[in-house]
């Protein structure tokens, strides 16, 4: 289901009211707890400067340039979506909830995207960040890509298993340790961006799973990337993804379109605070946000696991923006999630 701006503008303003939707909410799983504690700061990635003489990517784009696999990806979805979304850009465009960006490559490939767009790419998934921050610097793309030739990033399920227990150790999911990169170069975390890559790549389906009940008594606790190895029984879905451990014009591709973005690391709510107060982006330019969160009632078990509350906030939210439409200069914005009765009642 796909939302977008102005049509919100005729929704009801009134609040949903939390008692009455408990009857549409209950088949939903249950908030677990949160990875991530709700005062963490909006970390901003340091952006590169000029001077580090970028080449950009003018070849012709993979088919799908998205790095790796990705559960809730819309790659498969871009025929249904185009059509609802602008065919021009500019101003900014802010991506709350990036993802593997399927939907922004194609954007920024297919022209959609104006000279001069400022891209704002948030997640609060923070190994995922971290990569792309990687993957931006053009040495730190050198170094992933050199680190992913080792031998211990070969498609084997021993080797999948042992450069999990690393990255696990590394503990990126959690604050103290990730919010070094505000005062870190990218190169620094090539090698945990290169694990991360690795493990989406042949993980199964692309699931970003991360569990606090690791049977592992070392791990159990903390949030631990839990994801097997191997797509067995799903050999139809990965024909169309490389075998081999990388594809360097993905990188490319990724590499073009994040030259200028800035990069954050936390809550899609940090975000839109920043939009409506005017700390993040000129409100005398077109915005537009693409939001795409969790989808409702999904069997995939995300990082920041999105439970029916935080969909129900999610619509506030949404709300309260589009009623700032006058003070946010030209705000557009397009909402995508599963077609359910609870996502319906929210929004209708």
């Amino acid at each position: 289901m796909v939302m977008i701006s102005p049509p919100l503008v005729g929704l009801a303003p009134a609040m949903h009211s939390m008692p009455a939707m408990a009857d549409i909410w209950k088949n939903i799983r249950p908030a677990q707890k949160t990875t991530v504690p709700p005062t963490v700061p909006f970390l901003a990635l340091p952006t590169p400067g000029s001077e580090l003489g970028i080449r950009r990517f003018t070849d012709s784009c993979p088919t799908f340039p998205s790095l790796t696999p990705w559960g809730g990806s819309k790659r498969l979805l871009l025929p249904k979506l185009l059509p609802h979304l602008p065919t021009s850009l500019g101003g900014t465009v802010g991506i709350p909830f990036a993802g593997m960006l399927a939907l922004e490559l194609e954007l920024y490939f297919n022209g959609t995207f104006q000279e001069g767009t400022d891209l704002l790419i948030n997640d609060l998934n923070a190994p995922l960040m971290l990569l792309l921050w990687v993957v931006r610097d053009p040495q730190g793309l050198h170094d992933i890509l050199t680190i992913l030739n080792d031998r211990r990033f070969e498609n084997t399920e021993t080797a999948y298993y042992d450069v999990r227990e690393t990255f696990r150790h590394r503990r990126l999911y959690e604050y103290d340790q990730y919010a070094i990169a505000a005062q870190s170069q990218p190169r620094d975390f090539a090698e945990p961006a290169a694990e991360f890559y690795y493990l989406m790549k042949f993980g199964m389906l692309g699931i970003h799973r991360v569990t606090m009940r690791c049977r592992d008594p070392q791990h159990f606790g903390h949030p631990t990337f839990s994801l097997p190895f191997g797509w067995k029984g799903y050999e139809d879905k990965i024909k169309v993804w490389d075998v081999e451990r990388y594809n360097e014009d993905r990188f490319l591709a990724n590499h073009a379109m994040l030259q200028g973005a800035q990069l954050f690391i936390g809550s899609y709510e940090s975000m839109f605070d920043g939009i409506t107060t005017g700390d993040l982006v000129d409100k005398s330019k077109n915005l537009f946000l693409w939001c795409d969160p969790p989808y409702d009632a999904s069997e995939l078990d995300y990082m920041s696991d999105f439970s029916a509350y935080a969909q129900w906030t999610l619509a506030q939210h949404m709300r309260h923006l589009d009623h700032q439409r006058d003070h946010l200069g030209h705000l557009r914005f397009a909402l995508s999630n599963s077609n359910t009765p609870a996502v319906r009642a929210l929004y209708d």
